[in-house]
This record gives C-alpha cells, sequence and structure tokens, in this order.
C-alpha cells in the first residue's frame, strides 16, 4: 500500500478517512505567513460582525 506524506510531514494512508478540519491542515507557521501576505497585498478588511444586523 502506497503512502505520502502530508504537509505537517506526517505519513497519511491514501485511503485513510481524518474527521478534523476544512481542507488540509497548516501549521501555526503557514497561517501566519499567509496572513502577512494578504495583509501586505492589501486583501484584508476590517470585522463588521460585531456591528450588528442579521446573521
Amino acid at each position: 500500500m502506497a503512502t505520502s506524506t502530508g504537509k505537517l510531514g506526517s505519513t497519511i494512508d491514501p485511503i485513510e478517512i481524518v474527521f478534523a478540519g476544512d481542507g488540509e491542515p497548516h501549521t501555526p507557521e503557514s497561517t501566519v505567513e499567509r496572513l502577512n501576505k494578504l495583509l501586505a497585498e492589501g486583501k484584508l478588511q476590517p470585522d463588521k460582525y460585531s456591528l450588528g444586523g442579521t446573521v
């Protein structure tokens, strides 16, 4: 049976099902790197959720 290495360096069985999170797992460092890139590109906008209105 073939296996591959995931982003976090763990071995993943190709038929393994993992019920955790949405999408590919990311390290804290990769998340911060992505957020910094979005910030530098001006693609982050202030959150308006706490201002009220329909959710």
